[in-house]
């Protein structure tokens, strides 16, 4: 009988020593479903704002497709700095930073604005992912993406009985949700 085991879908390790920066080293904390949902919806929406698209983020390869596209983009005048500038907070978040906001007022309403960030949880911090380059951090945020979507990407995860003697196959995360759809 088939049987999940937590422990075997391991951890999301990074290393950035090569970048000049020797702490940064370790694994990424396991982040809530509610962050991860939350991760996603900014992810979606800093597409939608920056490109005028619909990129499901949890079709990772829907979101490599759409990051292989903006060299193309570049081209035509899409702002990279702005892009990549807005996805680093949504990985920043998924990655144990929390972000510190203050209430401002403007045009008489209340809004959050972004003042710093608590990084004391973040593994990697945001320092250090804000000051990855351009290709490093598209290559590292698509990785964590990967990692957090799919993770028998990386590892036995959690896997579906079989009846016969071929090695069972992984459950995508898209084949879950079609099943409860069900």
């Amino acid at each position: 009988m088939a049987m999940f085991n937590g422990a075997s879908v391991g951890t999301v390790e990074f290393d950035f020593t090569d970048f000049g920066m020797p702490d940064q080293k370790g694994v990424i904390p396991e982040p809530s479903r509610h962050l991860m949902s939350d991760v996603m919806d900014e992810v979606q929406e800093v597409f939608r704002k920056v490109r005028g698209e619909d990129v499901d983020p949890d079709d990772i390869d829907n979101v490599k497709e759409a990051l292989d596209r903006v060299g193309e983009e570049y081209s035509r005048g899409l702002d990279i700095g702005e892009m990549t500038d807005a996805l680093v907070v949504p990985i920043a978040r998924l990655c144990g930073n929390v972000p510190q906001y203050k209430t401002e007022i403007e045009d008489g309403e209340e809004i959050q604005v972004l003042v710093g960030w608590d990084q004391s949880g973040g593994h990697p911090t945001y320092d250090a992912i804000d000051a990855l380059g351009f290709r490093i951090f598209l290559a590292f945020m698509s990785y964590v993406m990967e990692q957090m979507t799919s993770p028998e990407a990386s590892s036995a995860g959690s896997r579906r009985a079989s009846t016969t003697n071929t090695p069972p196959t992984p459950i995508r995360q898209r084949q879950i949700r079609q099943l409860r759809k069900r």
